[in-house]
C-alpha cells in the first residue's frame, strides 16, 4: 500500500501483485481468476471504510478537545480578568476616599493660615 501524496492524506494505492510460479499471473489468468482478484479487494473495502471512519472521529475527537481546552482557558482568563476588574474598583473607591480625606486635611491646614 503507498500513499498518493502529503496533500492527498485521505488517499492510498492498494497494489495486487498476482504472480504464479514466480511469474507474472496476470498473462495467465482466465477471467474468473481475474474476477475473484477484483472480488477480494471489493470485499476489503467495509474494512477499509470503517476503518477510515474511526481515524476521523479520533481525529474529530483530537479537534473537539482541543477546542474544550482553549473555551476553559479562556473562561479562566475571563474569571481572572472580572476578578482584577473588581479589584481595581474597589482600589479606585478606596483611593476616592482617601483622596477626600487628603483635601479636607489641606483645607484645614489653609484654615490655620493667619490672615494678613
Amino acid at each position: 500500500m503507498e500513499r498518493k501524496g502529503k496533500k492527498e492524506n485521505d488517499e492510498s494505492i492498494l497494489y495486487l501483485i498476482l504472480q504464479k510460479d514466480g511469474e507474472n499471473a496476470m498473462d495467465k489468468l482466465e477471467a474468473t481468476d481475474i474476477g475473484k482478484a477484483k472480488l477480494y479487494l471489493n470485499n476489503m473495502l467495509p474494512d477499509i471504510e470503517a476503518a477510515n471512519l474511526e481515524l476521523q472521529i479520533k481525529a474529530q475527537e483530537e479537534v473537539v478537545a482541543k477546542a474544550e481546552k482553549k473555551l476553559k482557558g479562556l473562561q479562566d482568563d475571563k474569571i481572572e480578568l472580572e476578578k482584577k476588574l473588581s479589584e481595581n474598583a474597589t482600589s479606585q473607591d478606596n483611593s476616592i476616599k482617601d483622596i477626600e480625606a487628603q483635601k479636607q486635611s489641606l483645607e484645614t491646614l489653609r484654615g490655620k493660615r493667619k490672615k494678613s
